[in-house]
């Protein structure tokens, strides 16, 4: 899901009350905050659930993700937010990947794959490349799902999630800086390892924080 001035997009998606080979959506539906009603406003190429997105400009990309067969894809899908077009992007991730974190700092997109690959989306804004990504570090150890990732000062702050050999519940916090290229673990942890299917970054007044959590 993705915010736009009065908007937000809710794009693919899955629904277990469909038949087998169906729940993976390619539905684009647009909330009116303002009228607070949804409305259908066209679909993707191809139908996905499990996805990453972020939203530059006027445009919506869709990164990897599941397909109706249930396996992981590459494709990387744009939806035009002004025209409500879509189309894919010619180049995939560098593997099939659901679950990924797309993250934008100052315009930068930055996705995170869940084996801890950090690569960074090149539009093409002077014609002179394709749209691509690039590599620029990794995470690691890493190899995760179900993480969340926020940006804070330029940084990725990543945490929680799902993963290792023995798919544990995950409780530490990660800095990513994508321009060095180090990454630093925190002393700091969740107050108890979980899953996190979404993360915002807000002000919260310390009076409001407790400093001790029972586990």
């Amino acid at each position: 899901m993705q915010a736009i001035t009065g908007y937000m997009f809710a794009l693919g998606g899955y629904d277990n009350k469909l038949y087998q080979d169906y729940r993976a959506l390619k539905s684009v539906e647009m909330f009116s905050l303002s009228d607070g009603a949804w409305e259908f406003v066209g679909d993707l190429p191809l139908p996905v659930s499990s996805c990453s997105s972020a939203l530059i400009g006027n445009c919506i990309y869709v990164f990897g993700g599941e397909d109706t067969s249930t396996d992981d894809t590459s494709n990387v899908q744009c939806f035009d937010t002004r025209h409500k077009q879509s189309y894919l992007i010619n180049f995939n991730l560098p593997l099939p990947c659901k679950l990924t974190k797309a993250i934008v700092v100052n315009s930068t997109v930055y996705l995170i794959l869940y084996d801890g690959r950090v690569t960074e989306f090149i539009q093409n804004k002077d014609g002179k490349q394709n749209p691509h990504l690039q590599d620029i570090g990794d995470i690691s150890p890493f190899k995760r799902i179900h993480f969340g990732a926020v940006h804070y000062q330029g940084k990725l702050v990543i945490t929680g999630g799902k993963g290792g050999d023995d798919d544990l519940l995950c409780d530490d916090v990660i800095i990513f800086d994508p321009h060095t290229d180090e990454c630093e673990k925190l002393e700091d942890s969740l107050p108890i390892p979980q899953m996190i299917e979404g993360c915002v970054k807000i002000s919260v007044h310390k009076k409001y924080m407790r400093s001790n959590v029972d586990k």
